[in-house]
């Protein structure tokens, strides 16, 4: 699938579902709750836990990997992490909200990122950046899970 195919089926996911609940929600909870789920992405992902990773997405969510791959559902998701997970140790690192667009229970973020990583068991890599597009849902119970996720490397200088 082109980036492009994914760029708009990530915005029809998230157009595409409405609110969870009766309150509203503003910018700042939002934010908050995000930034939380970002802090157990970092947790999960420093630990290699591919399970706790795939939790962070709707049982249906969306991933569309590094390496192009696309993944639906939790389970598929685990795998692509589970995958990856063999050629990528992240040593430290974390993910900040850089812009958000709140419609009622759904949330467009485009977020940085900085890992420093450990591919196929060489040395750290240092610090890289890079953005990602994600589409996050707001639960009924008031947590916010990803709907879609795609993220890229910043390209070296």
């Amino acid at each position: 699938m082109r980036p492009q195919a994914v760029c708009c089926l990530l915005l029809l996911a998230a157009c595409a579902h409405g609110s969870a609940s009766g309150s509203a929600v503003t910018e700042e909870s939002a934010r908050a709750g995000i930034s939380a789920q970002h802090e157990a992405w970092r947790q999960a992902i420093i630990a290699g836990d591919s399970p706790r990773l795939a939790a962070l997405f709707t049982p249906d969510g969306l991933l569309l990997g590094l390496d192009g791959m696309v993944a639906q559902g939790r389970p598929e998701i685990q795998r692509v992490f589970e995958a990856f997970a063999k050629h990528a140790r992240y040593l430290e690192g974390g993910i900040q909200v850089q812009k958000l667009d709140l419609q009622e229970d759904v949330a467009v973020e485009i977020a940085e990122f900085t890992w420093n990583r450990s591919l196929d068991g060489g040395p750290p890599t240092g610090p890289q950046k890079g953005h990602a597009l994600a589409v996050w849902q707001r639960q009924p119970d008031g947590t916010w899970l990803l709907r879609a996720w795609s993220a890229m490397y910043d390209p070296k200088s």
